[in-house]
């Protein structure tokens, strides 16, 4: 009998974490939960990283000079939330009860992002107005 990879079974059972299926595997709890997971947090990442560099690109009012600031937080944010994600997949394929870890660069990502959304909708004082 072939052995499935990891990736070809269904999400419930990779979350369910059945010791039979688990042996004939040959993969640690760990794993199982790794994948099931990062099925899950991974396509909030998709809602995350545009609303994350929309939010960035806000921050942004009317200069001659563009939005270059901005479009660099974006990106620096971007991969920030990128290498989270990266980390959190590592700790959660090492320990089982780790597995909210993948959960940590979406959440921070849209976190991050209304924040920046609310500071962009402060009102800004002109340079060198009178109070």
């Amino acid at each position: 009998m072939a052995q499935l990879p990891l990736n070809a079974l269904p999400t419930a059972q990779l979350l369910a974490v059945d010791p039979a299926l688990q042996a004939s595997l040959g993969v640690t709890t760990a794993q199982m939960l790794e994948e099931g997971h990062s099925r899950l947090a991974g396509p909030l990442l998709a809602v995350a990283a545009p609303l994350l560099g929309f939010a960035a690109l806000m921050l942004g009012g009317f200069s001659r000079f563009g939005l270059w600031r901005q479009m660099a937080l974006a990106v620096g944010l971007i991969i920030t939330m990128q290498l989270i994600w990266t980390w959190g997949s590592g700790v959660a394929g090492q320990m089982a009860g780790a597995w909210t870890a993948l959960y940590l660069a979406p959440g921070l990502g849209v976190l991050v992002a209304l924040a920046l959304l609310a500071l962009a909708q402060r009102p800004r004082r002109l340079r060198g107005a009178q109070a």
